[in-house]
Order: structure tokens, then C-alpha cells, then sequence
């Protein structure tokens, strides 16, 4: 449309804009927004689920500090609770004293506790593959997988031996193959082999997330918009300015 047609130059009036440069630079910034937008939104939602419900709530004896209310646990007399002395006259002796009134006694099936574990209520501190294996025997009987095992380093453990001079290799050979077996739990038994397997198709090996998304991961998405605008708003600027001047 024209400005004769109207019969003034003072008076407003339709122009096609959909092809002008500015037009088309402002759609692409629009949409551009949009999808930053979008992406943020849904990577806070899916990094802060993350973080809440793939990161283990203990993952080192530090976090029972945090934690008070969090029952700690291990079997009598097995070497956790040897191990654990050691923790006697330091900062995590608070630790210790609470982890000696749940010690439980090793039965046979699967630990009741483990609901506790699996609910928040509690953490227990055993052996990595037999707490492997009864996760992945509860998953397969069950269907439940909302239990993680996070390893440690607690202590080492050594066995000595003293024996008579000229023992028979043989006999020697044995007692090493016996103390293998003893500190493997019988790993060799295929149920067992079988039931660790069914706990990393439970657990799928997952690296979790330890951070929700924040600002900083956001920094060049939002850069890269504010300059996209800031560029949009210069080029209409520039645009506007050319077309008075044609105009006058």
C-alpha cells in the first residue's frame, strides 16, 4: 500500500514487513529464545531429579554426619567392625558408637533391612560383592532396584601364617587355594555369580549426577542470545534510521 492512497503523509499505514532483513533476523531471535528457553527449563527439571534420586544418599563415612537420623549398620563380628575401630578418638567416633548398637548377625534370605536401606531410613556397611549379591538377589525376586552399593577404601586386611620349617608345598599350595576361597565369600558358586550379574542389569553401571544444572552451565546459551538480540535490535535500529532518511 502507498501513502497516496491515504491522501497524507502524516497518517499511519499498512507496509509489508515479512520480507525486510530486521523482520526475519527478530523471527530467527524469537525462535531462538524459545528453544533456549525450552532446554533450560528441562535440563533443571531432569539435572534436579537427577541429583535428588540418582545420587546415593551416602557415599562416604562423612555423610552419616549430615545425616543423623540414618541408622548405620554392619554384621558382628566380620572385619567392617575391625576395620571401624580405628575410627575411635577421631571426628567420625560418633560414626562408630552408632554403628555398634545395629549390628546384626548374618542370616540366611534376604535381610529385612534392606527395606529400610531402600526407603532412606538406613545404610549398612558390608563386604561390596555379597552386598551385591543380596541387592541382586532381592531385584530378582522382587522386582526392586532402588539400592545403590558405593565402595570405599576402609582398611586392608592381611592374614599371617606361621608354620613349621619343611611343610610340604603341596599342603601349602591348598591352605592359600582354602584362604581364596574364604576371602572371595565362595564366588566361585554360581547362584551367587549369578545374582551380582542381576545387580548391574539393576544398577546399568549409571555414572549419576552429583550437581543439578546451574547458572554457570547456562552461561553460553544465554550469550549467545543476549547477543543475538542485542544484534537484532542494532540491524532494526540501523534499518529504521535508513528508511527516514530515504523517506525525508
Amino acid at each position: 500500500m502507498s501513502q497516496d492512497e491515504f491522501g497524507s503523509k502524516d497518517k499511519w499505514y499498512l507496509r509489508p514487513i515479512w520480507t525486510s532483513p530486521s523482520f526475519k533476523l527478530l523471527q530467527s531471535l524469537w525462535l531462538l529464545t524459545c528453544l533456549v528457553f525450552l532446554y533450560v527449563y528441562q535440563g533443571i527439571i531432569v539435572s534436579t531429579y537427577a541429583a535428588d534420586r540418582l545420587k546415593p544418599q551416602i557415599e562416604k563415612l562423612e555423610d552419616f554426619l549430615e545425616n543423623p537420623d540414618v541408622i548405620i549398620g554392619t554384621y558382628e563380628n566380620s572385619y567392617p567392625v575391625l576395620c571401624l575401630e580405628k575410627l575411635a578418638n577421631t571426628k567420625l567416633e560418633s560414626v562408630l558408637e552408632r554403628i555398634k548398637k545395629n549390628l546384626i548377625k548374618m542370616d540366611t534370605g534376604i535381610p529385612q533391612w534392606l527395606d529400610d536401606v531402600e526407603a532412606g531410613k538406613s545404610a549398612y556397611i558390608a563386604d561390596t560383592l555379597y552386598s551385591k549379591f543380596m541387592i541382586g538377589e532381592r531385584f530378582k525376586l522382587t522386582g526392586k532396584c532402588n539400592i545403590r552399593v558405593v565402595s570405599f577404601d576402609l582398611c586392608s586386611g592381611y592374614i599371617a601364617l606361621a608354620t613349621r620349617r619343611g611343610l610340604h608345598k603341596k599342603y601349602m599350595r591348598k591352605l592359600d587355594e582354602g584362604i581364596l576361597r574364604f576371602n572371595e565369600g565362595r564366588l566361585a558358586k554360581r547362584h551367587i555369580l549369578e545374582s551380582v550379574l542381576y545387580y548391574e542389569i539393576c544398577s546399568q553401571n549409571i555414572d549419576v549426577v552429583r550437581n543439578p544444572l546451574d547458572l554457570e552451565d547456562l552461561l553460553g546459551a544465554f550469550t549467545i542470545l543476549g547477543a543475538g538480540l542485542g544484534i537484532s535490535v542494532i540491524y532494526f535500529i540501523m534499518e529504521l534510521a535508513m528508511y527516514r532518511v530515504k523517506k525525508n
